[in-house]
C-alpha cells in the first residue's frame, strides 16, 4: 500500500513539473501569437530582463529592394509591435530604445511573427550613443541675452532672436539633421592632423575613399600642406628688384634671406629702368633659402606684389 501511494505521488510531481515547463516555454509564443498581422506585416513582442518592453523602437531594414528600405515603429504597453505594409523582401529586425543598446538582429519576412530581445546598455554613455539626433541637438547651449550686443565673442550686429532663428528654423537645421554623431564628435583625424589645418590653408589629402548607399567618406591617411609640397618641388627662387631701390632695398632683402635659411637657390632680376631691360644675377652659392609662405610674404612686403617667382 505504501509503495502504491509513493508511485502515485511521484507521477503527480512529474506531471506538475512537465506542465510548468511547458507553460513557461510557451508564454513568449503566446505573447507573439497575441499580435494580429496581415501577410505584408511583421509583428511580435519585445521582451527585456523584467518582461515586455513598452515604448521601444522596432526597426526593420532590407537591402533586397532597388533602394535601401527602413521602417520603424514603437511597442505598446505590452511590448507588442506591428511593422505594417512591408514590400516583399527579407528584413533584419531589431529593438532599440532609451537605456538600451541595439539588440540582436533577426532575419524574417512579411507575414511572420518574431519575438525580440531588448539589450540593456552597460552604462549611460553606451546608451546615449543610440539616442536620436534631436536629443543631442536639444542640449545645445543657448547664449544668454547678456552674451549679445558685442560684449562677448558674438558680433554686435547679431541679436539673440537672429541666433535662435538660425539655430531653430532657417539655418542648417531646416534641411539637415544636426546632433548626429558626425556633428557632435571630433574625428580622430582632427586631433592627428589638427596642427596642419588652418583657415585658408590648402592641403593635399591622401586616403581611402569609401561609399555606401547612404554616405561617402574619405578615410584620411595623410595630410600634406601644399607649402610643404612646394618646398619639395621648388629648385630656385627668383626675386625681382627695382634698381631705384638702391642699397637700402638690397639691405632689406638680404635681411629677409637671412631669416629663412634653406637649400634652394636664389636669383635676382634687376629692373634697370621701368619696363626696360632686366639684369639677372644669381646669388652666391652660400645664400640659399627655404621658400615658405612666410618668406614669400616678407619679400613681397619689401619688393612689391608678384616680385617672387618659384621655379
Amino acid at each position: 500500500m505504501r509503495t502504491h501511494s509513493m508511485t502515485i505521488a511521484l507521477t503527480l510531481a512529474a506531471s506538475t513539473l512537465v506542465a510548468s515547463v511547458a507553460l513557461t516555454s510557451t508564454r513568449a509564443e503566446q505573447a507573439g501569437n497575441d499580435v494580429a498581422i496581415d501577410p505584408d506585416d511583421i509583428g511580435g513582442v519585445v521582451t527585456g530582463p523584467n518582461g515586455p518592453e513598452a515604448g521601444v523602437w522596432v526597426i526593420a531594414e532590407t537591402r533586397d529592394l532597388p533602394v535601401r528600405y527602413i521602417k520603424a515603429v514603437v511597442t505598446d504597453d505590452r511590448g507588442r509591435f506591428v511593422l505594417p505594409d512591408l514590400p516583399k523582401a527579407n528584413y533584419a529586425v531589431w529593438a532599440r530604445g532609451y537605456g538600451l543598446v541595439d539588440g540582436p538582429k533577426q532575419t524574417t519576412a512579411p507575414g511572420k511573427l518574431v519575438n525580440l530581445t531588448a539589450t540593456v546598455a552597460p552604462d549611460e554613455a553606451a546608451a546615449a550613443q543610440y539616442y536620436p539626433a534631436i536629443y543631442w541637438f536639444s542640449m545645445l547651449h543657448i547664449p544668454g541675452a547678456a552674451d549679445f550686443g558685442g560684449e562677448g565673442k558674438i558680433p554686435k550686429n547679431i541679436k539673440q532672436t537672429d541666433w535662435l532663428n538660425q539655430m531653430k528654423n532657417n539655418g542648417c537645421v531646416g534641411c539637415h539633421q544636426l546632433g548626429q554623431k558626425a556633428t557632435r564628435t571630433i574625428p580622430e583625424a582632427f586631433g592627428k592632423f589638427g596642427h596642419l589645418i588652418a583657415a585658408d590653408a590648402m592641403v593635399l589629402v591622401r586616403g581611402k575613399y569609401e561609399r555606401d548607399e547612404e554616405t561617402s567618406k574619405l578615410v584620411v591617411a595623410e595630410i600634406t600642406p601644399l607649402e610643404v609640397i612646394r618646398e619639395r618641388a621648388v629648385r630656385e627662387v627668383e626675386i625681382t628688384l627695382s634698381a631705384k631701390g638702391g642699397k637700402e632695398l638690397m639691405r632689406q632683402v638680404a635681411a629677409v634671406l637671412e631669416r629663412h635659411p634653406g637649400d634652394r637657390r636664389v636669383a635676382f632680376v634687376v629692373q634697370l629702368n621701368g619696363s626696360g631691360p632686366q639684369l639677372r644675377v644669381r646669388a652666391a652659392t652660400a645664400r640659399r633659402i627655404k621658400p615658405t609662405d612666410h618668406f614669400v610674404r616678407e619679400v613681397e612686403a619689401v619688393c612689391g606684389p608678384g616680385s617672387v617667382v618659384l621655379k
